[in-house]
């Protein structure tokens, strides 16, 4: 319908905190092919008149309208959006768009891409010393907990790997390293035998529910008979917010402060998995760590912290930890 519909649905999630409702949509729908008509009756049909627009009066109009939209357009560019129009507490939560978390995550080291195999694990991911570690074993949730992990504690063991549980024989097939990754920290684990073992994961991404359970169960029997001694623990999921943490307090006007929490809409959903993941721990004598009950109050989760003498957000997108969230999330876990 002359594509009015497209702009209609993009502003309406674009002003939406949440998905836009289907009754929303379909309002809009009937809005977009009233639209369509006028163009049509208004528009398009007297252009279409030879009588009263010539076909160069046609090409001249369109071209003075491409112009004038081209150069609104670069200016916008070259303006980084406008961003004069933006706050001081605006642009802060903007400037996470380009947050960087290489280096903390030690992305291509110890958090390995798509590309990457076992062995292209850093020396640096090991303890110097393997007596009392403690090994975090994960995808790119577990990396972001490691910062955390690593100025809590010494003899930190970090492998991670992105998109890729720690799950054995976990075959991810946007991953195809992921079934090395793990049975190269299985061997590990064997050679090692850590003192206690994190596992963290964005569990709704990977497997059906009972999928899930049972080849956590197999990981924790691996662990258990090859290092009796190992203390296991699974991590729940973190507090996740979409679009993103950052996204969603810029619609609802929110700025940074200390100790603020801001809703999540799929808290359910977290729930749900941490309730299978909890008595999949009770059932094999491992310990289970939720982080939603840490780090949230009903159905708002802690957004922003003070660390460092700094205020900063505990998430930089849906659900990674930048460094300060991490350490938060690190205490609890550690029972500090």
């Amino acid at each position: 319908a002359y594509l009015w519909h497209q702009p209609l649905f993009v502003f309406a999630r674009h002003r939406s905190i949440d998905e836009p409702s289907k009754l929303l949509l379909s309002g809009l729908a009937v809005v977009a092919l009233v639209l369509a008509y006028l163009s049509w009756r208004y528009v398009e049909t007297p252009f279409r008149n030879r009588q009263r627009f010539k076909g160069k009066q046609v090409f001249l109009y369109g071209a003075l309208c491409s112009a004038v939209f081209v150069a609104f357009g670069l200016v916008g560019q070259f303006t980084n959006g406008f961003d004069s129009r933006l706050s001081k507490d605006e642009r802060e939560l903007m400037a996470y768009s380009n947050f960087d978390y290489n280096s903390i995550y030690r992305r291509r080291l110890c958090f390995l891409d798509k590309d990457q195999s076992h062995s292209d694990f850093s020396n640096e991911c090991r303890s110097s010393s393997m007596e009392q570690s403690t090994l975090i074993w994960g995808d790119s949730h577990a990396a972001a907990l490691s910062v955390g992990l690593r100025k809590e504690l010494s003899n930190v063991i970090q492998y991670t790997a992105s998109d890729c549980p720690p799950i054995r024989d976990a075959v991810i097939v946007r991953r195809p390293h992921c079934k090395d990754i793990n049975d190269y920290v299985m061997r590990e684990i064997q050679r090692i035998k850590p003192r206690q073992i994190f596992l963290l994961a964005n569990w709704t991404l990977y497997n059906k529910r009972q999928e899930l359970t049972e080849n956590m169960k197999m990981t924790i029997d691996y662990v258990h008979s090859v290092s009796p001694s190992t203390q296991v623990t699974i991590i729940g999921a973190v507090p996740q917010w979409y679009p993103s943490l950052p996204a969603r307090m810029l619609k609802k006007r929110m700025a940074i402060e200390n100790g603020q929490y801001v809703r999540s809409s799929v808290l359910n959903d977290l729930g749900e998995v941490d309730k299978a993941l909890d008595a999949v721990s009770k059932e094999n004598d491992v310990e289970f760590f939720s982080s939603i009950n840490a780090l949230c109050v009903n159905d708002k989760c802690q957004s922003a912290i003070t660390y460092n003498g700094t205020l900063t957000l505990t998430a930089w997108d849906y659900g990674h930890l930048t460094e300060g969230g991490s350490v938060l999330l690190a205490k609890k876990l550690l029972g500090e």
